[in-house]
């Protein structure tokens, strides 16, 4: 007679790991795969006949914050998780208090930290090689419908339908002369900044609107900036490629300036501290109130001081209420202000609550962790300067945040010495 195999309690925990492992990079792959994604599935969708109203779009972001959660409960919990789930708490707790100050709901503060601190947790969980692939499988995503749309537009058009899902999904009226199918704000106006280098309207790809695709070769940026030395030759290419690609053909001038700040950060972020990060936000404010001076004249012209005018003039124009308890009906009239935004959706407490979470919430010990930390706070903080919703819009923002989180994955010897000569050039990650 022989005995049968029993199960010993050992053998049962590593089934139950690799059970929970499968599960968490799928979980993964869908999370990262479709915020940059829904908006496109869904505009097919619309393009096809069948209504998908701004409660599809709703439906689709609460459901992958979920995934999210479940992801996180399938690795288990995390030291870091602390910082994620603060920043959750107080935003729904300041989203309460303001809604109820001023007497209406007004939910989209907790929904922009919610993305925050749920891909940010995501990231602490997700293996550095899943997250290079995921990266590698969006650009060529984001490359092949970029290079439909710039070399036969009726195509692209009749795919998505721009124009009309965003008109159905977020009440985004098309101008009465548009005739392109394409978002209102592609078409751009006369007189607006261009390189020269591609005619035609600015380009979207899948994410449909002229704002997030920029937004999106930001996000790359970053990625590139903790991830350089990690990927190889034929994935530099894609992604450098792409970045470019898409500067030029949407015509953005923040995108560019970032590229240029950032190749040089490149080498300097390694030897500067992470949490002197805090004070890019200060400066930006000086220098826009310093460079636009008491004068309105150039008030949302198409350059630098024109854009960098409204925000100053809207935070002066906030009185003592509005900082300190914020404004809704203002929140609607302040999107071309990413300090004014935040600060009447969420009250002034809500502006430095994210402060505080971008200055200490991301690891800094080794260059690359450095290089994401600072490449992170210059997009942010700058951006704010141009625009209230942009860098919360989860299309890129939840890119985002896997990177920063992912950047304290444990990887190699943790790495706590200050940069030498040669550092920069090392990108491991720190168990953290």
């Amino acid at each position: 007679m022989y005995a049968l195999p029993v199960a010993t309690p050992v053998s049962e925990s590593l089934r139950t790991e690799a059970w929970r492992a499968k599960y968490f990079r799928i979980c993964l792959w869908i999370v990262a795969i479709l915020p940059s994604t829904y908006n496109a599935i869904l505009a097919m969708i619309n393009a096809q006949g069948v209504p998908t109203p701004r409660s599809a779009a709703i439906a689709a972001e609460v459901g992958i914050l979920s995934l999210c959660l479940i992801a996180c409960f399938l690795a288990g919990g995390r030291k870091r998780d602390v910082a994620p789930i603060l920043l959750l708490f107080f935003a729904l707790t300041q989203m309460l208090l303001t809604s109820l100050i001023n007497d209406t709901i007004y939910p989209d503060f907790f929904r922009n930290m919610a993305i925050i601190a749920a891909f940010t947790a995501v990231g602490y969980r997700s293996p550095p090689e899943q997250v290079r692939s995921i990266f590698r499988v969006i650009s060529i995503i984001v490359l092949g419908f970029l290079l439909i749309e710039m070399i036969y537009m009726p195509l692209y058009v009749s795919i998505f339908q721009p124009a009309a899902y965003l008109e159905a999904s977020r009440n985004v009226a098309d101008f009465s002369l548009n005739d392109t199918g394409l978002s209102a704000g592609a078409l751009g106006y006369e007189g607006r900044f261009s390189f020269g280098i591609f005619s035609g309207p600015r380009t979207s790809s899948i994410f449909l609107e002229q704002v997030s695709l920029p937004g999106f070769a930001a996000v790359l940026l970053i990625f590139l900036l903790g991830n350089w030395q990690s990927i190889g030759k034929l994935d530099r290419l894609l992604h450098v490629a792409l970045m470019l690609l898409i500067v030029l053909s949407n015509n953005s001038r923040t995108s560019s300036a970032l590229m240029v700040i950032n190749a040089v950060g490149y080498l300097v972020y390694p030897y500067l501290p992470g949490r002197l990060t805090a004070a890019i936000m200060p400066v930006c404010l000086a220098i826009a109130f310093i460079l636009v001076g008491p004068t309105t004249v150039t008030l949302g012209s198409d350059d630098m001081i024109g854009r960098l005018s409204v925000t100053v003039a809207q935070l002066m124009n906030l009185d003592a209420g509005e900082f300190l308890a914020g404004s809704l009906p203002q929140a609607f009239l302040s999107y071309d202000s990413g300090y004014t935004y935040l600060i009447v959706s969420s009250s002034i407490w809500g502006l430095l609550a994210f402060w505080i979470y971008v200055t200490f919430a991301p690891a800094d010990r080794t260059p690359a962790q450095r290089r994401v930390h600072w490449g992170l706070a210059v997009y942010v903080y700058c951006w704010l300067m141009i625009g209230g919703t942009a860098i919360f819009t989860m299309k890129t923002a939840a890119l985002l945040w896997l990177v920063v989180g992912n950047m304290v994955f444990a990887l190699g010897e943790s790495d706590r010495k200050r940069p030498t000569k040669t550092d920069h050039r090392d990108s491991g990650y720190a168990a953290v």
